[in-house]
C-alpha cells in the first residue's frame, strides 16, 4: 500500500501473506457494490468457484460472506456440510472439496461495509482466539487498502476542483481591492473620519462637493468650527455616544447646507488599531430627504385609502387565510352581522351563522388560490330585516382577501334602483382606480395572444412615475416599454414571461431599465398567469420601484467586502506573529540541546542544571504562545477540527502518560474509571484537540492537588445537560481531585483567557489562565458544553460533555496501537564530509545549526537571502540545502521554484523550514518543490536524521 500499487495487487499480496498464517487455509476477498459481493482476490481457490460467487447478494442466509457484510460481524461456519447459511451455495462448496469458511467484513472508516475477507478450508474446523484476531486484522488491512484506493480517486478530483476554486477566488480577490480602493472616494455616500478629539482627518469627495470646500476648511477643524451651532451641538451628542460606547449607532441628522435642508441617515462607528486601541470615529452619512418625502407622502396616501373606504357605500372587510378579522370598514348602506369594534382578531367561524361562515371560508380559499376576484350574491337577516346581497372577494397578496357586501335588496324590485346600483358600482370601479394609482407601485393587466402578440389590457396610472411613459402610450404599444430595457435585462425579461406563460407558474423578475429622462430604475414585478378560453395568457400583477433596495445592497456587498479585507489582514498578523515568535525560541531551545548534548564541550552539573531550566522555560513559552495562537484562531473562527475516530479508552491512557511524571513527582494518584462497554467505543472528535482538553484538566488537577492526594478520571454516558448538545445523551468526561477547591464566587472567572482566581495563587501556581478558556472553547467546538462543581478546602470536579451516537461500533480485535512502532533512520557516518547549504537570516539560529551540524562532521555554505543562495549553489554544488521559507530579498517558496527549474537540480534534496504551523502550509512547500518540511523550533536529532536519510537515499 505504501508504495501506492494498484488494488487487486495489493488484495492478492494480502491474500497470499495471509495464507501464511492460516495453515491450511485458502483466502478470498470479496468487495461490495450496491447490496453485492464482486471478486477481489482469491489466488489459490478455484478460478470456477471464485466467477460462481461473483455478484452474490448480501443477506442473512448468503453463505459465510453474505451474512458477514449483512450482520456486520464476524461469521464462523466450522462446518459447510450441515451448517444452514450454506444451504443455497453448499454444493458448490463441497464439489471443490471446501468444508469450513470464516468471513469478516471490511468495515471504511464512515462505518460503510467495503467487503469481507474469508479463510476457506478442506477440512472441518474451529478457529482459535489468535485465528480470530489475525482473521479481523486481515478485514480490517483489507477496508484499508479499499478506502485508500476510493480516497486516493476522490482527492484527485477534489484536487482539480481546488486548483479551479483557487483561480476564480484570487481574481475576486483582486477585483474586490481595486473596488475598495475606488470606494471611499467615489462612494455615493459622505464619508468623514474625526479623531477622538473631534477633528476631521479624512473626508470623501461626497462631502466636498455637498458642503462646497476644499480639504484645507474642514481638515483639523472640529464640529464647531465649520457647522452652525445647533448642527454642531447634535452631531457632537451623537459622536460622543459613539465613542462612550465603543458601539455601532444609527442616527437621522438634519442640516441645513446653503439654505437647503437635508435628512441623512448616519451610521457611526469607531476605528480600532492594531492593539484593538479606539482612535477615531468613522461615520458614512445617506442623504435621505427624497426618501423621507416620499414615506410622508406613503403616509397620506394611505390615509386616503382608508378615508375613501369609509366612505363608499359598501360594507368592506378584510380576512386572512385563516379567516380572521384584519379590518373592518363599515358603511351606513350595509348592515354588520358583527361588532366592528369588537370583531378584529376573531375568527369567522366564531361570530357569523355557520351557513355565511363557511360560504365566506370557501370563497376565502379560492380567491387566494386563483388570483382571481369571486362574486356571488346572498340572502342574509339583519336586524329582523331580509336582505339581498352582493359579495365581491378579492386576493390582496398571498394570505388576505377584501370583502366587499353590498346591499342589493332593491334591485329585485324595481329598474330604477338596479340603476341606481350600477350607478353605484360605476363609482365603486372608480374609486377602485384611484386607490390602484395611489399604490406604491404599478396595477397592470398584460395579455400574450396565441399568435405571439401582446399588449397590456390596463395600466395604472403610477407607470407615468416609474416608467416614465403614460398608461395610453404603454396600453397603445407594449413595446414603447420595452424598448427601455437594457439588451440583456430584456433577453432575461422574456424568457421569464415565456416560462411562466408555458408552465403558468407564478411570474416574478426584477431588473434596470433606462427611463425615457435617462434615469436609471430597478423594478420588481410579480403576478399570476391564467389561461383564457380562446388561448391568452392573462397576468393580472403589480411592478415595483426597488431602486432604493438596490442601492442599499451595494452599500451592503461594499461593507462586506471591506470586512473580508479586514479578516485577512487579521490572518495575516496571527501568521507574522507565529514567525517572530518561534523564530527566537528556535536558537534558545536548539542551542540548549545542543549544549546538552556536549557538541559545544563537556557540561559540569551547575551547567547541566541551568541549560535544563533555559529548556524547560524556553518549551513552557512555545506551550504559551502555542495557546495564544489557538485562542486567537478558535475567536477568528479559522481553528478546524479534524475529526476521527477514537477509542475512549485509548484516548484516557495516553492523555494520561504524558501527566504521570509529575503524578509520580507529588505522590498523587490518577484512577481511571471506564464502563467496561465503553472501553472500546469508538467516538468521532479531533483526537489531538480532545487530548489537549484532557491533558489540560488533570494538569490543574495535579497543580491544585496536594501532595500524597488523589485524582480520578471517570467516563460515562448521561443524559444531555442542556439543550445546546445535539444529541438526547451524551459522553462525558469528569477530572475530580480532592485539591485546595475554588471558592463559588470564583467559579465564573475560570473559563475567561488570561484570568486566575487570585493573585497568591497566581504568585504560589504557574499559569497563563489560558487553559480552562481552551477546554471550554474547544469543547464547544465539538458540540459540547463544560461544567465545575467545587468545594473550598475539598477538591473540584470538571466535566466535559459530548454529543454521544449510540451508532458507535465496537472493535475488540484490533491490535493495541501502543505497541506500534515506528521505522527509524540509520546513521550513517560519511567520510567525504558532506556539503550543505544554509540558508538563514536569522543569527541566533544560524548560530545553533551551524554549530550542531559542523560538530557532526559536515561541511557548510552559509547565506542569509534567497538570491545569493542561488548563486551559491549553482557554482559550489552542496549535496543538501536548508531553506528558511522566510528569507529576504528573494523569499524561500520562490529560491525553491527557481532551482527546481534548473534541469541539473532536479534531484538536489531540499528542506524547508517555517514557523507556520498551519493547514496546507506542508503542500506549499512540497508545490515549490521541497522533499521535506520542518517547523521551527527545530529538534536537532530529527533535522539530523533527516539530513542522513535525504543524503543516503
Amino acid at each position: 500500500m505504501a508504495k501506492l500499487d494498484p488494488l487487486p495487487e495489493i488484495l492478492d499480496a494480502l491474500a497470499r501473506s495471509m495464507e501464511k498464517q492460516f495453515q491450511g487455509g485458502l483466502c478470498s476477498i470479496l468487495l461490495c457494490d450496491h447490496g453485492k459481493l464482486h471478486h477481489g482476490a482469491a489466488p489459490n481457490l478455484p478460478k470456477a468457484y471464485s466467477e460462481a460467487l461473483d455478484g452474490m447478494l448480501i443477506g442473512p442466509e448468503a453463505g459465510s460472506c453474505g451474512k458477514a457484510a449483512f450482520c456486520r460481524d464476524i461469521v464462523i461456519v466450522a462446518d459447510i456440510a450441515t451448517d444452514p447459511l450454506w444451504q443455497n451455495f453448499r454444493h458448490l462448496a463441497l464439489e471443490y472439496q471446501l468444508r469450513a469458511c470464516w468471513s469478516a467484513p471490511a468495515i471504511g472508516s464512515d462505518q460503510e461495509i467495503l467487503g469481507t475477507f474469508a479463510v476457506y478450508f478442506k477440512t472441518c474446523r474451529t478457529p482459535q482466539n489468535q485465528d480470530l484476531e489475525i482473521l479481523s486484522l486481515s478485514a480490517h488491512i483489507a477496508s484499508i487498502a479499499i478506502e485508500r484506493d476510493r480516497t486516493t480517486q476522490a482527492l484527485a478530483d477534489l484536487n482539480q476542483q481546488l486548483e479551479v476554486r483557487v483561480e476564480e477566488r484570487t481574481a475576486a480577490l483582486r477585483e474586490s481591492e481595486a473596488k475598495l480602493e475606488a470606494m471611499l472616494n467615489f462612494a455615493p455616500a459622505v464619508i468623514y473620519v474625526k479623531d477622538l478629539q473631534g477633528r476631521h482627518i479624512f473626508v470623501n469627495r461626497a462631502f466636498l462637493k455637498l458642503f462646497n470646500c476644499t480639504l484645507a476648511d474642514i481638515i483639523g477643524k472640529v464640529n464647531h468650527d465649520f457647522y452652525l451651532p445647533e448642527v454642531a451641538d447634535v452631531f457632537e451628542k451623537h459622536d460622543r455616544i459613539v465613542i462612550e460606547s465603543c458601539h455601532f449607532h444609527q442616527f437621522e441628522e438634519d442640516v441645513k447646507i446653503h439654505d437647503k435642508n437635508y435628512t441623512f441617515l448616519s451610521h457611526k462607528f469607531i476605528l480600532f488599531d492594531q492593539n484593538q486601541q479606539p482612535y477615531a470615529l468613522c461615520g458614512i452619512s445617506n442623504d435621505i430627504t427624497q426618501r423621507q418625502a416620499f414615506y410622508n407622502a406613503l403616509q397620506r396616501s394611505q390615509e386616503q385609502l382608508k378615508a375613501t373606504l369609509q366612505a363608499i357605500p359598501d360594507l368592506v372587510f378584510r380576512l386572512n387565510s385563516q379567516g380572521e378579522y384584519l379590518a373592518i370598514y363599515p358603511s351606513e348602506y350595509v348592515g354588520n352581522l358583527v361588532d366592528t369594534k369588537l370583531a378584529i382578531g376573531y375568527s369567522i367561524m366564531e361570530l357569523l351563522p355557520p351557513p355565511i361562515a363557511a360560504k365566506y371560508s370557501q370563497v376565502t380559499q379560492t380567491a387566494l388560490a386563483t388570483k382571481t376576484l369571486q362574486t356571488y350574491e346572498q340572502d342574509v337577516v339583519i336586524d329582523g330585516v331580509l336582505r339581498h346581497e352582493e359579495v365581491r372577494v378579492a386576493p390582496c397578496g398571498d394570505n388576505e382577501v377584501v370583502f366587499v357586501i353590498r346591499d342589493i335588496t332593491e334591485q329585485e324590485t324595481a329598474l330604477r334602483e338596479r340603476q341606481k346600483a350600477a350607478d353605484t358600482i360605476k363609482k365603486s370601479e372608480d374609486r377602485f382606480g384611484r386607490i390602484a394609482n395611489n399604490m406604491p407601485g404599478v396595477l397592470y393587466q398584460y395579455v400574450l395572444h396565441p399568435d405571439g402578440s401582446h399588449n397590456f389590457m390596463y395600466m395604472s396610472e403610477r407607470c407615468q412615475e416609474i416608467f416614465g411613459l403614460d398608461a395610453d402610450t404603454i396600453t397603445r404599444d407594449a413595446n414603447q416599454l420595452f424598448q427601455l430595457f437594457e439588451a440583456e435585462d430584456f433577453i432575461s425579461l422574456k424568457a421569464s414571461i415565456l416560462l411562466s406563460a408555458t408552465t403558468l407558474n407564478t411570474w416574478s423578475w426584477e431588473g434596470k431599465l433606462v427611463t425615457p429622462s435617462g434615469e436609471n430604475k430597478w423594478i420588481q414585478g410579480i403576478s399570476q398567469p391564467e389561461r383564457q378560453v380562446n388561448g391568452d395568457i392573462v397576468w393580472d400583477g403589480v411592478v415595483v420601484d426597488i431602486s432604493e433596495r438596490k442601492l442599499m445592497e451595494i452599500e451592503l456587498q461594499k461593507t462586506v467586502a471591506e470586512l473580508d479585507r479586514a479578516t485577512r489582514l487579521k490572518d495575516e498578523f496571527l501568521a507574522n506573529m507565529s514567525h517572530e515568535l518561534r523564530t527566537p525560541l528556535n536558537g534558545i531551545l536548539g542551542m540548549s540541546e545542543a549544549l546538552k548534548e556536549g557538541i559545544l564541550g563537556a557540561l559540569n552539573s551547575n551547567q547541566h542544571h541551568a541549560i535544563a531550566m533555559i529548556e524547560k522555560s524556553g518549551k513552557h513559552l512555545l506551550e504559551l504562545i502555542s495557546d495564544i495562537l489557538d485562542i486567537s484562531k478558535i475567536e477568528a473562527g479559522k481553528l478546524e477540527l479534524y475529526l476521527t475516530e477514537v477509542r475512549v479508552q485509548e484516548l484516557c491512557t495516553s492523555s494520561l502518560t504524558l501527566v504521570n511524571h509529575l503524578a509520580f513527582t507529588k505522590q498523587i494518584n490518577i484512577e481511571i474509571n471506564i464502563p467496561q462497554a465503553l472501553e472500546k467505543t469508538l467516538i468521532k472528535v479531533d483526537n489531538r484537540r480532545l487530548r489537549q482538553v484532557l491533558i489540560n484538566l488533570l494538569s490543574n488537577a495535579l497543580k491544585f492537588t496536594h501532595k500524597s492526594g488523589k485524582i480520578n478520571l471517570n467516563v460515562g454516558i448521561k443524559t444531555s445537560p442542556n439543550a445546546a448538545i445535539s444529541t438526547p445523551q451524551s459522553i462525558y468526561f469528569s477530572v475530580i481531585d480532592n485539591g485546595i477547591g475554588i471558592a463559588p464566587d470564583d467559579l465564573n472567572k475560570l473559563f475567561l483567557p488570561f484570568t486566575q482566581i487570585d493573585s497568591s495563587l497566581n504568585r504560589q501556581y504557574s499559569g497563563t489562565g489560558l487553559g480552562l478558556a481552551l477546554v471550554k472553547q474547544i469543547i464547544e467546538l465539538h458540540g459540547g458544553c463544560v461544567e465545575v462543581s467545587s468545594q473550598l478546602g475539598k477538591g473540584s470536579c470538571f466535566t466535559v460533555y459530548l454529543p454521544y451516537h449510540k451508532t458507535s461500533n465496537y472493535l475488540t480485535n484490533l491490535p493495541d496501537k501502543s505497541n506500534w512502532q515506528l521505522p527509524s533512520y540509520f546513521t550513517v557516518n560519511n567520510p567525504k564530509s558532506p556539503l550543505i547549504m544554509l540558508a538563514l537570516n536569522n543569527q541566533p539560529l544560524l548560530i545553533t545549526l551551524s554549530s550542531y551540524l559542523e560538530a557532526k562532521g559536515y561541511s557548510l555554505l552559509i547565506s542569509q537571502n534567497g538570491q545569493e543562495a542561488i548563486a551559491l549553489i549553482e557554482s559550489q554544488s552542496p549535496q543538501l540545502v536548508l531553506i528558511d521559507i522566510q528569507i529576504p530579498v528573494l523569499d524561500g517558496l520562490a529560491a525553491i521554484t527557481y532551482i527546481r527549474q534548473n534541469l541539473k537540480l532536479t534531484n538536489l534534496p531540499i528542506i524547508a523550514l517555517t514557523a507556520l504551523d498551519t493547514t496546507g502550509e506542508p503542500e506549499k512547500c512540497r508545490e515549490a518543490g521541497a522533499n521535506e518540511y520542518l517547523t521551527k523550533p527545530i529538534k536537532l536529532k530529527q533535522l539530523s536524521n533527516l539530513i542522513q536519510n535525504l543524503l543516503n537515499c
